[in-house]
C-alpha cells in the first residue's frame, strides 16, 4: 500500500492548471482565481470527492468553461502517468477491485486479454452465461465465449425483416438483415426499430 506521503500529482491533459490527478488515483482541483458573478474570489486547492456508479467504477466530474465532463479514475490516472505506446483500448484492474485506482494496479489491455483476465479472476460470476477458466488452454475458453455470441448473432440475423415507410406501409421484404446492410452499405440495428428513415421489423416479431 501507498503511503499518502509517497503520492505524486500531475497535471490532467487538457485541464492543466485546473486538475490534477495522483498515483493513488485521486483527483484535485487545484487553487485558482473564478469568477462568481460580482467579482474574482480566490478558489482553494481540494481533493475531489469520487463517485461510484452502478458497476462499481470511480469516475469524477471535471469542469472547464462551464462545461462539466465526467472521467473514470482509472483512466485517468494510467493514461496521466504511463504512455499507451501499444495503443491497446481498455485499462484494466490487475486485482479486479474496480475501486483500487493505485498506479500499480492498472495496466493497458486488449479486448480478448481483458476477457481472459475477467474469466480469470471470476468476474462473470454475476452473469447468466458462466465460462470456466482452463489456465492450460485460455484461448480454447475465449474461443468458445466468442462462438456463442457468433452463433447467436448470426440467427438473429438470418431472420425475414420487413421494410417500412414512416407512415407504416410496406415497403419491401428482404431475405435477412445482411441483405438489406449491404444493399444500403450502412449497419441496420433492427432492435432499435428505425433506421435510414425507415421502420424495420423482424417477421417473427410482427402480428400477423
Amino acid at each position: 500500500m501507498i503511503r499518502l506521503e509517497q503520492e505524486i500529482w500531475k497535471d490532467i491533459k487538457g485541464y492543466e492548471g485546473l486538475y490534477q490527478v495522483s498515483n493513488l488515483g485521486r483527483v484535485k482541483s487545484l487553487e485558482r482565481q473564478v469568477w462568481n458573478r460580482f467579482q474574482m474570489i480566490n478558489k482553494p486547492e481540494k481533493i475531489l470527492k469520487p463517485r461510484k456508479n452502478s458497476k462499481g467504477y470511480i469516475s469524477y466530474i471535471l469542469y472547464k468553461n462551464g462545461v462539466g465532463k465526467s472521467y473514470r479514475a482509472h483512466r485517468l490516472t494510467l493514461t496521466t502517468f504511463v504512455k499507451n505506446v501499444q495503443n491497446k483500448p481498455m485499462v484494466n484492474h490487475k486485482d479486479g477491485q474496480k475501486d483500487n485506482n493505485h498506479l500499480s494496479n492498472l495496466e493497458y489491455n486488449t479486448n480478448s486479454e481483458n476477457i481472459i483476465h475477467a474469466l480469470e479472476h471470476g468476474l462473470y460470476k454475476d452473469r447468466k452465461r458462466r465460462y470456466k477458466f482452463n489456465k492450460q488452454d485460455p484461448k480454447k475458453c475465449l474461443d468458445k465465449y466468442r462462438e456463442i455470441a457468433l452463433k447467436k448473432a448470426r440467427d438473429i440475423n438470418s431472420k425475414v425483416v420487413y421494410q417500412y415507410d414512416m407512415s407504416g406501409n410496406l415497403i419491401k421484404e428482404w431475405e435477412n438483415t445482411r441483405e438489406a446492410e449491404r444493399f444500403y452499405g450502412k449497419r441496420i440495428h433492427i432492435e432499435r426499430g428505425k433506421a435510414l428513415g425507415y421502420i424495420w421489423k423482424r417477421k417473427d416479431d410482427v402480428n400477423e
